[in-house]
């Protein structure tokens, strides 16, 4: 089970989330996935392929390979409101400090989660990036144009 630190650690995550969540003007975390959504085309190849590409990839970004209905897009508000901060944290470190909340897409791969907050991924001004989080909300790995 969990050690006394990794419980206080979700715990303090969870109160973290809570207090970014009341001064965000954010009402709805889960993002609606876009026609053919790419994001869940990626998490149903990377999750469950035997093609070797794809199997290189798993491993690179750390995800174990599960059955297909291992593989699901997250439509709870908890769970996507954890991903949204844990996400938006990210960028706030590395690349802009003032990165606004967003609603984001998140898909489960067993117990890894790919988080992306629906940029553009085409065309020559595409910046978009997939973070690959585990189960307590730690980055793992990120691909992306731009990641």
């Amino acid at each position: 089970m969990f050690g006394r630190s990794a419980a206080v650690s979700l715990v303090s995550l969870g109160l973290a989330c809570r207090l970014a969540a009341q001064n965000s003007p954010i009402t709805h975390w889960c993002a609606a996935p876009r026609t053919n959504d790419p994001l869940l085309q990626e998490a149903r190849a990377l999750g469950t392929s035997t093609d070797s590409g794809w199997a290189a990839k798993r491993d690179a970004y750390r995800i174990v390979a599960v059955p297909s209905d291992q593989v699901a897009r997250v439509e709870d508000e908890a769970i996507c409101q954890r991903a949204a901060i844990a996400y938006r944290d990210y960028f706030r470190r590395f690349v802009k400090p003032d990165w606004p909340d967003a609603p984001v897409l998140v898909v489960r791969i067993g117990e890894m989660y790919l988080v992306d907050d629906l940029r553009q991924r085409k065309g020559d001004d595409a910046y978009w990036e997939v973070i690959v989080f585990d189960k307590t909300w730690k980055r793992r790995s990120s691909y992306g144009d731009g990641a």
